[in-house]
């Protein structure tokens, strides 16, 4: 039972999370939105709509959750063999890569790996088919990593149980495996739901997403049509963002909660099957041996391909985009430090549920992830907002615009790092610093920053993988900020398009990539016993 979450916890956090968009409705910056029954009807009776995108969306993050978790589970499965201590658990964190590179790159590499491909343009069914590939080729394999080092945690000792009570491979996996990686499944489903669900550079970049080749998403969508109002008047581009944002929101937060008491009873129903199954035994060493040359030339292929088949232009250097850089590096310190600090203090406020893993901290998991689900857009215009409140000078609101937004974007993914990072200080360690009144700055110090510096080293640069890779806030910025993302769209769409000009740009998002996971194993190969066997 300790594992469990239960669907009422849902509903509860679904409805505190509409009481909040009611209580942020009534901030300052947005309480003058004209938000009035005529305006919904008219928003949702426009030709230009925004029910069609949303739905897409919708559909589209559903299929590509699902199809993550479920294939993620069974590659798990089949590399139970591999051992995180071995030499080849270092050879399996390449998984990591995709995820690290971000969106903007895959949007480079796979528009390169399909340019002759006249077969995925066809129609839009083949083209959001293929654009699922490519979501669990950036996802479905941090998924597969993530289940597979969740699944070093179970004790050898329940291994060993197992095979003395003669339970075949279907019951093992059903009795053993589910429960641990039930919790795991839905945090990993939510995540890969929000993030397809405001899905933006890929489709763009490899597709051109457009209202007339029915291919617009929520987030092309809301940037479309905040440019088109933007031309009319900044404040009414504002209030129609803030209306359809709203309705994003609660439409997307609605589903979600939805999907995820589905998920829970399916996953509950496998769970609580005492079918019998005679499966024939199969060679755990063989499958593992033979899935990670799989799942290792599957990552690596699509970038060697893009790597040689195009020429680098060393011309086009990054140092203009040496100020952005230094925005990034200071986005993500500031993100890590806030990410440190909030985890810490959580940590000790609630010791027991933080303690690791399980149904409460989900809980608080899911809670924190409910920040993502926000259309990042509205984090950029709302920066403006408060500016134009504190009465700061246009560009250098900008600037903290765009940093403010990106740490909030991403404080919930960092977070989450964090603290699962602090499921290794041991409860009995804080308490024993709390009977002896050791002050909280000591605490810190001794318990969460020394042991772990390295690990926070490893967010920083995670912090700056995600900033210099996001699309959207940049995007929308490109005429004043130059980034990576809009340098990267000139030089590989167009007319003038020219892959040898951005292929400088792949490389230093590979290469800071590469780097996280050399920090990662370095990581995991010094700490093995703390990873291994740990309940």
């Amino acid at each position: 039972m300790g594992y469990r979450i239960k669907e009422h916890f849902l509903i509860k956090f679904l409805l505190l999370a509409l009481i909040a968009i009611y209580l942020g409705y009534n901030l300052p910056f947005i309480s003058n939105v004209n938000f009035v029954s005529a305006d919904i009807k008219d928003f949702f009776t426009s030709n230009d709509n925004f029910i069609n995108p949303v739905i897409r969306s919708l559909f589209f993050a559903a299929f590509v959750a699902a199809l993550c978790v479920i294939i993620g589970l069974i590659f798990s499965l089949l590399l139970v063999k591999i051992k995180l201590s071995e030499n080849r658990g270092k050879y399996l964190s390449i998984l990591l890569i995709p995820t690290l590179i971000g969106g903007a790159s895959i949007a480079f590499i796979f528009k390169v790996v399909l340019i002759n491909n006249e077969f995925v343009y066809i129609n839009p069914s083949t083209k959001f088919l293929t654009l699922s590939a490519i979501q669990f080729w950036q996802f479905g394999s941090l998924v597969i990593y993530l289940f597979w080092l969740n699944q070093q945690t179970i004790s050898p000792k329940v291994w060993e149980y197992a095979n003395a009570i003669g339970l075949n491979q279907y019951e093992k996996v059903r009795d053993i495996v589910l429960p641990k990686q039930r919790n795991l499944s839905v945090l990993l489903f939510m995540v890969v739901f929000v993030f397809s669900f405001f899905e933006e550079a890929k489709m763009y970049f490899i597709f051109k997403a457009s209202r007339g080749t029915n291919t617009e998403l929520a987030s092309h969508w809301l940037h479309r049509t905040f440019k088109t109002n933007s031309l009319i008047n900044s404040d009414f581009a504002f209030e129609q963002l803030a209306t359809s944002s709203v309705f994003v929101f609660i439409v997307s937060l609605v589903s979600l909660v939805i999907l995820i008491i589905i998920f829970i009873k399916v996953f509950e129903q496998r769970i609580k099957s005492k079918t019998a199954r005679n499966y024939k035994s199969i060679n755990a060493e063989f499958t593992s041996k033979l899935s990670l040359p799989i799942l290792v030339m599957w990552i690596i292929l699509p970038m060697l391909y893009v790597l040689l088949t195009n020429k680098v232009n060393f011309q086009l250097g990054l140092e203009k985009l040496g100020p952005t850089l230094l925005m990034t590096f200071i986005s993500a310190l500031i993100l890590t430090a806030l990410a440190f600090i909030f985890s810490v203090l959580c940590r000790l406020m609630w010791k027991q549920i933080l303690a690791n893993f399980n149904s409460k901290s989900l809980r608080f998991f899911l809670a924190l992830f409910m920040l993502v689900m926000i259309p990042p857009i509205v984090f950029l215009i709302l920066g403006f907002k408060w500016m134009d409140i504190v009465g700061y000078r246009a560009s250098f609101g900008i600037r903290i615009s765009w940093v403010i937004g990106h740490v909030i974007m991403a404080f919930p993914l960092i977070t989450s790092f964090s603290m699962a990072t602090h499921f290794r200080v041991k409860t009995d360690h804080i308490n024993y610093l709390q009977i002896h009144k050791i002050s909280l700055l000591e605490k810190t110090r001794d318990l969460f920053f020394k042991p772990f510096k390295a690990d926070y080293l490893l967010l920083g640069l995670i912090s700056c993988a995600l900033i210099w890779n996001e699309s959207i806030i940049n995007n929308v910025l490109s005429d004043q900020i130059k980034s990576f993302v809009t340098e990267l769209n000139m030089t590989i769409s167009g007319r003038s398009a020219d892959y040898s000009k951005g292929m400088i740009f792949l490389y230093f998002s590979i290469g800071l990539a590469v780097v996280c996971v050399m920090v990662w194993n370095y990581l995991v190969f010094k700490n093995s016993k703390i990873y291994s066997h740990n309940e």
